[in-house]
């Protein structure tokens, strides 16, 4: 064959994988793991560090163990940061490699030439593998496979000269591609089928005899993968025996694997996905993974299990696999045995017999196996354009279209992973009660602050599983934030009927009873928050919040700093524990405070406020409105930063400006009643009366009780002689408050005045 010839299929390989996903390039992060793997993950973010790459193997983050994926995923944050083209870029070049080393690989072996590219163009071109190449999260699948069909290569070269180093080099690729994936641990029992076919290490095997029907044929298959088959090995037993450190790697990885999984919560139990269940899914996932590659529609991110599967439905599945597997026996054709149990092998680590995850299936499972089935295909063929005349005339053209549907198809496939949105709307259109993709677009919308539409699609998810803890427990925080707080309690209720030991529904339950004034029963639940997580800082500041806000300051001081014993570095903590000493009057305590909550993080405007306040109260003026302005600097929208430098004005005699920072503190926020009373005093204290009532007017319409502001009415409006007027406030005041004393010295003055 020309050297031409084969570097024109190179080329057109690449390029032609390159068109079909091209559309990857405007495609962003996902909320689906890549949050987990990249986005929200300050050790990928850092780049390629040394501490980074120490993480990357002692790490059992995100349930896997895979450091070689991790190290990955720190090289493209080195050198395009969060860009998500770049990320993309990297996993489809990969892509690329695997396609042309796949077309390499499958050559070398074989010596079909055409039969090897037109494997390699499915393989780079069905829209099966958008999953592993367009979602960034599963880099692991196109990295490690890089790996397998390096040392498939690696392999051949040991088995046409049986050299030593070859050897090490072999078993150093699969050990590198192991820690990029697991996947990788059925590739010893895969170099075993290939040393039956096309390598031939088998004496007397199917791959040397009865692999064809007429002798000619035979021959003339022989002769084409004899380039790459060596003498045959006479012990079968020795091919075994030569790959027993391969079958060790595989063994170990097996083990962290799952003990990783395990410890992460990731293994589903018996009681979540039964036996019976998994039994039934196999022959169905089996058969939909088949239907898929000759048929590739319906795709979708996440496909759930389906419970009501009928048995019907199941025994077609089984007779369907049945009768391929007997046809495959039947005609004798090797590469027909290997591929089809290269397809069942290399599936059996995904195929729910231990059950990682909640789904019954997934398109990324198939990125190694489908080669199996390229086999049976691609050899397949080539044997019919042999044996049959003009076949190939209408090969090729059918090859073609074949071809050029799957670019269409995966071009419109890389669309769907667009965005979060994007994905889960397209599974639900193929799938409506995918409570999954439910859940997932309810979260998109939480994220983006549409509350009321994420409730609709958690309800929708609820509905389609009823016993799917996750979305009753996001239901319940989006009907939190609604302020619908009975119907949150009653879902976080339903969660835990779900899953009693469901991870931090007691510290949501107990947010929403101090929210609703239920104090004992929320300190309740905190203090079980605790105990199922001691190191929970959430729930020890959340609590102390509560206690500070029923005036039970001490017991909230200590709550504080037990939180900051736990992680003394927490800016949110030290602020709100410089609010609570402030109120007890411990202002120079609550200052440090405050400077240590800064020092942490500079730009946080409210510990600049409070801060401030801090300040302002000491007497320290100048101090208090660089602070303010320091606020202003971090949060322009700051409404207390305004309002405290209105207080400052006020207090330094400068009316004029204070009643400018408390107008600009209500522009910014438009129920900061505080700034809404002092703007009327300020206006006031400026003789304008009229526009003062205006303000306090506001205030006591959205603080009916505020005994305060009905005695500053009550003096404006007796200052304009409305005397009733200014009574009916000071009574108003005293039925609130009876023992208000200011209210009513002000209220007998009143009718002193009236009586005169």
């Amino acid at each position: 064959m020309p050297i031409h010839r084969v570097i024109l299929i190179y080329a057109v390989l690449a390029v032609a994988v390159s068109a079909a996903y091209w559309r990857v390039f405007s495609n962003g992060f996902v909320n689906y793991d890549d949050p987990m793997y990249i986005t929200d993950n300050k050790h990928i973010q850092q780049g390629f560090t040394w501490d980074g790459v120490v993480w990357a193997f002692k790490s059992g983050y995100a349930v896997n163990w895979h450091p070689v994926t991790w190290l990955s995923h720190m090289l493209d944050c080195q050198f395009f940061g969060l860009n998500p083209r770049g990320h993309h870029l990297t996993s489809l070049l990969l892509h690329i490699a695997n396609t042309l080393l796949l077309f390499y690989v499958l050559r070398k072996m074989t010596g079909a030439l055409w039969a090897s590219a037109f494997a390699a163009a499915v393989f780079g071109l069905h829209p099966l593998h958008v999953q592993s190449v367009g979602w960034v999260s599963e880099r692991k699948d196109v990295l490690s496979t890089l790996f397998w069909l390096l040392t498939l290569l690696s392999y051949i070269r040991y088995v046409q000269d049986r050299n030593f180093k070859r050897y090490l080099i072999t078993i150093l690729l699969f050990a590198v591609g192991l820690m990029a994936k697991p996947m990788l641990v059925t590739l010893p029992i895969v170099m075993l089928l290939l040393d039956y076919w096309p390598l031939n290490r088998f004496t007397g095997s199917l791959a040397e005899t009865g692999s064809t029907s007429s002798p000619q044929a035979e021959k003339k298959y022989k002769k084409s993968s004899a380039k790459s088959a060596v003498s045959a090995v006479k012990s079968p037993v020795w091919l075994i025996v030569e790959k027993i450190p391969l079958f060790v790697l595989s063994a170990v990885s097996c083990l962290i694997t799952f003990f990783v999984q395990q410890q992460g919560g990731a293994v589903a139990t018996f009681d979540k996905i039964s036996p019976a269940l998994r039994l039934c899914n196999i022959p169905l996932a089996y058969s939909a993974y088949i239907i898929k590659t000759i048929i590739p529609s319906g795709l979708m991110a996440y496909y759930p299990y389906n419970p009501n599967a009928s048995i019907l439905l199941i025994a077609a599945a089984v007779l369907f696999l049945a009768v391929v597997s007997i046809a495959v026996i039947f005609l004798r054709r090797p590469y027909l045995i290997v591929g089809w149990l290269f397809f069942i092998i290399t599936l059996v680590p995904v195929i729910g017999i231990i059950q990682v995850g909640g789904q019954s299936m997934a398109d990324r499972y198939m990125y190694i196996p489908m080669i199996g089935l390229l086999i049976m295909i691609a050899y397949g063929l080539k044997e019919i354009a042999e044996r049959v005349p003009l076949s190939r005339f209408m090969l090729v053209p059918a090859a073609a279209v074949c071809l050029s549907a799957m670019s269409i198809a995966t071009w419109i496939n890389v669309g769907y992973w667009k965005n979060t949105f994007t994905l889960f709307a397209h599974a639900i259109e193929v799938m409506p009660a995918n409570h999954v993709a439910l859940l997932y677009l309810g979260n998109t919308l939480s994220e983006q602050k549409n509350d009321s539409g994420a409730i609709e699609y958690y309800k929708k998810s609820v509905e389609a599983a009823p016993g799917f803890a996750e979305a009753r427990f996001n239901l319940a925080l989006a009907l939190f934030h609604d302020n619908k707080f009975d119907k949150a309690l009653e879902q976080y209720n339903m969660v835990l009927n779900i899953k009693e030991n469901y991870p931090r529904v007691h510290f949501y339950i107990a947010n929403v009873l101090a929210k609703t004034g239920h104090t004992d029963s929320a300190a309740k639940h905190y203090s079980i928050a605790i105990e199922n997580d001691p190191d929970d800082i959430e729930a020890y500041s959340n609590w102390a919040v509560m206690l500070a806000e029923k005036g039970q300051i001490e017991q909230a001081v200590e709550k504080y700093n037990k939180a900051l014993a736990i992680k003394p570095d927490n800016a949110d903590v030290h602020n709100n524990l410089g609010n609570a000493l402030k109120n007890q009057g411990k202002l120079a305590q609550a200052a440090e405070h405050y400077q240590k909550a800064l020092s942490l993080k500079p730009d946080f405007a409210q510990a600049q406020v409070s801060f401030a306040d801090t300040l302002r109260m000491q007497g320290r003026f100048d101090d208090a409105i660089e602070h303010y302005k320091l606020a202003l600097k971090a949060d322009s929208n700051s409404s207390d930063a305004c309002y405290g430098l209105g207080v400052v004005m006020s207090q330094t005699n400068h009316p004029d400006q204070a009643v400018d920072w408390y107008r600009k503190a209500i522009e910014l926020d438009a129920s900061n009643i505080f700034a809404q009373g002092q703007l009327g005093l300020a206006l006031a204290g400026q003789g304008k009366i009229d526009d003062a009532i205006k303000e306090i007017q506001i205030v006591l319409k959205a603080r009916p009780n505020d005994t305060e502001m009905h005695c500053n009415l009550g003096i404006l409006l007796d200052s304009q002689g409305k005397t009733d007027e200014a009574i009916e406030q000071y009574r108003q005041a005293l039925q609130i408050k009876p023992d208000n004393k200011k209210a009513a010295e002000l209220l007998d003055a009143a009718l002193a005045k009236q009586k005169k």
